[in-house]
């Protein structure tokens, strides 16, 4: 059935989406009075590489981009939400922060290789809603998503899609951008098994066989 965005917020969500939204609306704020707070929270390879290590986590709770803002707490939400009630908190919030850990590590490798990266600053919280996005199609792999009712995939064609949709952005519209969620979901595919549960659980704890997005 369709997943239900009527059902009660797991309380880690609750946490992480007011974090992101009241982040990203004072970083906004913060700009219009000439503020330096997207800069000073922004993942830049150049700074962590001179010991602002605080970059490494901080650059997924601010978005300077309303629409992705809107998308990422969707992500957030939707598949956050359901791999929260499956695996509880704490086995989730240890797969988000070695996500965005992992992501903001490799990012500043590759920088070193990638001039156009170095001084790049990264901020958002998308390539984290990817990871969440492959960790459920690999949880949930008999569900489906449905892209504006034309497209649905599942399982491990919607997990390796996710990667590949990203691939398909970076030729379009540049690889520097699109760094940490080409990292993100790669990592989310090799990360991910570590903290799957039986599907009998899962299925028990969210049950549903579809979900929209």
């Amino acid at each position: 059935m369709v997943v239900s965005f009527l059902r009660r917020f797991p309380p880690v969500i609750i946490i992480l989406l007011a974090v992101t939204v009241a982040a990203s609306l004072y970083a906004a704020i913060d700009a219009r009075r000439e503020g330096d707070l997207y800069a000073r929270l922004a993942l830049i390879p150049a700074d962590v590489w001179h010991g602002e290590v605080w970059r490494l986590v901080s650059w997924p709770v601010v978005d300077n981009n309303p629409i992705l803002l809107v998308v990422t707490c969707v992500m957030l939400y939707g598949f956050g939400g359901e791999l929260a009630m499956v695996w509880g908190t704490r086995r989730f919030l240890s797969y988000v922060v070695a996500i965005v850990t992992v992501t903001g590590a490799l990012t500043c490798v590759v920088a070193l290789a990638v001039p156009a990266a170095w001084d790049h600053p990264q901020l958002g919280g998308f390539a984290l809603g990817n990871a969440l996005m492959v960790a459920w199609a690999l949880q949930f792999p008999e569900r489906s998503v449905q892209l504006h009712s034309l497209l649905e995939a599942r399982g491990t064609v919607l997990a390796y899609g996710t990667v590949a949709m990203s691939a398909f952005y970076a030729m379009l519209y540049g690889v520097v951008d699109s760094i940490p969620e080409l990292i993100a979901g790669g990592a989310g595919l090799a990360l991910a098994a570590r903290w799957l549960v039986p599907i009998v659980m899962a299925d028990h704890v969210a049950g549903g066989d579809d979900a929209d997005a």
